[in-house]
């Protein structure tokens, strides 16, 4: 069975682009979500994996509430952003963007 990977990303490029990478790689996709609401609402009905995390979503919201739903439901997530996270979840995985393909799958893949 795949693992079923959430993708919260409010720009619709980039989103369909992580999407496509990980459906070629054999991953099954939820989402994506471009906003807190609609990714807290797959988080409570969708069986996950993992999540790849924007950490700022529309008009500069955080995705801190996001994060904190994943961890609470012990998903694993990793951060994409053009800035290294701060705490409290400076610990958790962070990929640069631009993000590259193999970047993008190795997080996956530690899912």
């Amino acid at each position: 069975m795949p693992k079923r990977i959430l993708i919260v990303e409010d720009q619709p490029v980039v989103a369909s682009n992580y999407a496509e990478i990980l459906r070629v790689a054999g991953f099954d996709v939820v989402g994506p979500a471009g906003t807190v609401e609609l990714a807290l609402g797959l988080i409570d009905k969708e069986r996950l994996d993992g999540a790849v995390l924007d950490t700022d979503l529309v008009a500069g919201c955080p995705a801190d509430p996001v994060a904190e739903a994943l961890l609470v439901r012990g998903v694993p997530f990793v951060f994409v952003s053009e800035s290294p996270v701060a705490e409290p979840y400076g610990k958790f995985r962070f990929v640069a963007k631009p993000c590259r393909a193999e970047d993008l799958l190795r997080a996956a893949k530690s899912f």
